[in-house]
């Protein structure tokens, strides 16, 4: 009786260790246990993408994607007044360019332990997302660059590319903040962008907590000089004199000096590094010299320093970018649609 007890344990550890010890998957693996058949082709693009699936837990979607995948719609409808539209890459050379960006700029300086939890089941590669407003006198569209969280329940997006501009801007590479050809601050700046909603949504999730000693040395109540002039940089609450270098303007990539009234420590943090991950050592030094502004300088060095350290984050090598940071053949593109 006790070897039949002895059998049945046995069977049993087995069956748990099957659960956590899950094969990678590969190209010939048939994903249908979610809303889009996984792997999407079996072209060289999908091998990348299989790769950063099995390091990374994300599947990377660029066809089949249909307007209602951009909302809740699927699920219980939307605001009523908004609608969201696209579709995913209208030609094999988009798809190539995105995979390729995604590979080399973005997941080849991230790794699990910061991801863990944060990244959604899809992250969708998508042509032309934008919304529509809908009022009685009006119709309004807005291209849409990229989204870490759409009140979506299951996928983050990324868009380069679109037609639907509106009658503000007529040009879509302008209105998509497209990384363009030989252009080396357009893919900085869109790496930057979808570096920071994963660092932000790692801060949000607790993956990656503020250094204590950061906050040494700050006071946070006295009101900042933001003015300057000459004089006002000699004072001492001036903002860079008191360590509040600003932040990265989320909707644009452009540096923007802090506000009078100083941000939390947690803010503070967030604007170190998402200035680090846009501007290199040698920009940074430029615009902060730290001959001048030796208290901004050593909480500069105290994020790049942490953050490699303790979660393998090397935030000016995210500045830099791959050393073959131009990624061609660059998509063709179809011509603006005007409203």
């Amino acid at each position: 009786m006790k070897s039949i007890y002895n059998i049945w344990v046995f069977i049993a550890c087995l069956t748990l260790a099957s659960c956590y010890d899950e094969d990678p998957i590969t190209a010939s693996d048939s994903g249908n246990a979610g809303r889009f058949e996984f792997p999407q082709g079996d072209n060289s693009w999908d091998d990348d993408i299989i790769d950063i699936y099995n390091e990374f837990g994300v599947r990377l979607i660029y066809k089949d994607i249909l307007d209602q995948d951009f909302t809740k719609s699927w699920i219980g409808g939307n605001t009523g007044m908004i609608t969201y539209h696209g579709t995913g890459c209208i030609n094999d050379e988009m798809t190539q360019f995105y995979v390729k960006f995604m590979k080399e700029h973005v997941f080849h300086y991230l790794n699990p332990k910061i991801t863990e939890k944060i990244l959604p089941m899809y992250w969708y590669l998508a042509f032309n997302f934008h919304n529509v407003w809908t009022f009685p006198t009006a119709t309004l569209y807005n291209p849409m660059k990229s989204q870490g969280d759409l009140a979506m329940m299951d996928c983050w997006l990324t868009c380069f590319w679109g037609q639907n501009v509106g009658a503000s801007q007529k040009d879509p590479l302008i209105a998509w903040m497209s990384p363009l050809t030989e252009d080396k601050t357009s893919y900085a700046i869109r790496r930057c962008f979808i570096i920071n909603d994963v660092i932000t949504a790692a801060i949000g999730k607790g993956n990656i907590v503020m250094p204590t000693e950061f906050d040494t040395g700050f006071d946070h109540s006295t009101r900042l000089v933001i003015t300057d002039y000459d004089e006002d940089k000699l004072k001492p609450n001036y903002y860079l004199n008191r360590g509040y270098p600003g932040k990265i303007n989320t909707a644009n990539g452009n540096y923007t000096k802090p506000a009078a009234a100083p941000t939390a420590a947690a803010a503070t943090f967030l604007g170190y590094v998402q200035l680090s991950i846009r501007f290199t050592k040698e920009e940074r030094e430029e615009m902060f010299p730290s001959s001048k502004y030796p208290f901004t300088k050593e909480k500069f060095d105290l994020v790049q320093k942490y953050m490699k350290e303790k979660y393998n984050l090397d935030l000016n090598a995210i500045a830099e970018g791959p050393a073959t940071w131009n990624i061609t053949p660059y998509p063709e593109l179809p011509p603006a649609i005007l409203p």
